[in-house]
């Protein structure tokens, strides 16, 4: 008959991914266009972050001043911050460490016995303190330990060809714009643009 769907077709278009062996209804095929490569990319950032972080705790055991890999992050964060010229509070640099602020308070409080970095009062509230890197250690840090962090990457771009080499970095710049417009954009966690 004209127009007739086929057996166990849905009038919405969603097809069925076929009858389970245990007998239960068959599963609809909902996954949107696109999943398997957004699951791709996330396992694969993934597994390169935690690879750089194994290449930076490594490095922690060989400082003549050994540090742990998390005493290490926050020396990491706190050079980030100040190369946007920002010095963090406890409770910002907390937020920046994803950790409890008991584990990162203890953290600075053992840094700043070995006389890594120093707490200071904010100079716009006093009440406020400020979580600082110690002037040999902020140099250090700028030169030498970035060198170091990106030399497994500089190792993995060189047994690349040209092409490739090029299409890699490209496409990771292009997805760094993707997701700064979208933090950045009206719903976005910093976007302010649409707020009373």
């Amino acid at each position: 008959m004209s127009g007739a769907r086929p057996r166990g077709a849905r009038p919405d278009g969603a097809q069925h991914r076929g009858a389970q062996p245990d007998g239960t209804a068959d599963e609809l095929a909902t996954d949107p266009p696109g999943i398997s490569d957004t699951a791709r990319l996330a396992e694969d950032i993934k597994a390169v972050h935690g690879m750089l972080r194994e290449a930076v705790t490594a490095e922690a055991r060989r400082l003549p001043v050994p540090l742990t890999p998390q005493q290490l992050l926050a020396l990491r964060t706190l050079v980030a911050e100040s190369e946007r010229g920002a010095e963090p509070s406890m409770s910002e640099l907390t937020a920046l460490m994803g950790l409890s602020h008991s584990t990162v308070s203890g953290i600075v409080t053992r840094l700043e016995k070995r006389g890594l970095v120093c707490r200071a009062r904010s100079a716009e509230d006093g009440r406020v303190t400020r979580i600082r890197l110690s002037g040999p250690v902020r140099q250090w840090l700028h030169h030498d330990l970035h060198v170091r962090w990106r030399q497994p990457l500089a190792e993995a771009l060189d047994g690349l060809d040209g092409a490739r080499r090029t299409a890699l970095v490209d496409g990771l710049a292009e997805l760094r714009a993707a997701l700064e417009r979208i933090r950045t954009g009206p719903y976005g966690r910093t976007g302010e643009g649409d707020r009373p």
